[in-house]
């Protein structure tokens, strides 16, 4: 075996351990990462091919990774679902996946891998253009598909971003900063695959290939692990509440939500939402996020604004001296120290144990 078979047959075990590792991680969850197992399959046909291709290259000196219609259709299908299935992976994490998106993602794909397998099956075509025409034009089209799959994935990111400060007064445990790590990651990837290539460093880019699937399923394994023990839930369930607000009513709606969250002490609450809010003051979610957002601020920035203004009130209180920085912190609602600190140092300058340093 040389050193390229080597490194490939190790990129196989690596997507095959993380496969089943996330498998056995969310065996007993009842929402299993079914687009996420999907990907993992297009990762393993693409390794499959071009792994077991190389075990018995053509004597006919064809290029290598087309043996057979049956190799290339497994690999065209491995290189134009890929993204797809990551896409719907990352937007199932954060949105309801409707079937008309699966349909869309799917279905155009599997289009184009047909069209590039009846290429190949069509001897004229394939004598006229040649093997490596084809796999050019299979590049392209999986760099186009990069392109439009990282803008799509960029902007999901943005959006999950405002949905999460303009519903919930946490963020700790329901980041996706993997996604943008793994983004970066990919397009470095396409980049140095596309410097071997006009470099013809096959070696090197085999290299970079099985460093990324290893990165990526460090990535993917820490966030399964992480979300196995956090919450579940990441987007608000539209309530069918009609009441929203009339003009007249607007006016007071954002003084009635305030109020409601003072005199309940509602903020106190570490897992706060916006809907709990909603429940209280009896309106759908979407016009109190409306009208919070026409202060000029978010639910994140109204809750952990109460959060410091409760927390500098007990750290000035003598009594509370027994109590330590953190334990406030925890009980004005925070869930961890440093976003604590975080919010306490944007709004007085310093951090909440300067800020106690200065009663003694």
């Amino acid at each position: 075996m040389n050193i390229s078979l080597f490194i490939e047959f190790g990129g196989l075990i690596i997507t095959l351990f993380s496969f089943g590792v996330i498998f056995f991680v969310e065996r007993n969850t009842s929402k299993r990462s079914k687009y996420l197992y999907l990907f993992y399959v297009a990762i393993f046909s693409i390794q499959g091919v071009s792994f077991f291709e190389k075990l018995d290259i053509s004597s006919e000196g064809n290029i290598s990774l087309i043996l057979s219609s049956i190799e290339f259709m497994i690999f065209c299908s491995g290189i134009f679902l890929l993204l797809p299935f990551l896409y719907l992976f990352i937007f199932s994490k954060i949105q309801k996946v409707s079937q008309k998106m699966v349909s869309r993602y799917v279905i155009i794909p599997l289009v184009l891998m047909l069209v590039m397998t009846l290429l190949v099956l069509v001897g004229s075509t394939y004598q006229l253009y040649g093997a490596e025409t084809i796999l050019v034009l299979v590049s392209v089209l999986f760099i186009c598909s990069s392109i439009y799959f990282g803008i799509k994935i960029f902007k999901i990111i943005k959006e999950y971003r405002n949905v999460l400060i303009n519903n919930y007064s946490y963020t700790e445990g329901m980041e996706i900063k993997w996604v943008i790590k793994l983004s970066y990651a990919f397009f470095a990837l396409v980049g140095l695959i596309l410097l071997t290539e006009s470099l013809q460093l096959y070696l090197s880019q085999i290299v970079f290939i099985q460093l990324f699937i290893a990165y990526l399923s460090f990535l993917i394994l820490d966030y399964v692990f992480k979300s196995s023990k956090s919450e579940d839930l990441i987007v608000l369930e539209s309530d069918n509440r009609e009441n929203g607000a009339d003009s007249e009513n607007e006016k007071n709606l954002f003084e009635k939500v305030n109020d409601i969250v003072t005199d309940k002490a509602m903020y106190l609450n570490p897992t706060l939402n916006i809907a709990d809010v909603a429940k209280e003051v009896g309106v759908n979610y979407k016009y109190i996020s409306k009208e919070i957002n026409a202060q000029g601020f978010t639910f994140l920035d109204l809750i952990n604004a109460k959060r410091i203004t409760k927390a500098k009130l007990m750290l000035e209180d003598k009594s509370n001296e027994f109590l330590s920085v953190e334990e406030i912190g925890k009980q004005v609602g925070f869930k961890s120290k440093a976003t604590f600190y975080k919010y306490f140092k944007e709004k007085y300058n310093q951090t909440p144990s300067m800020f106690r340093k200065s009663f003694k």
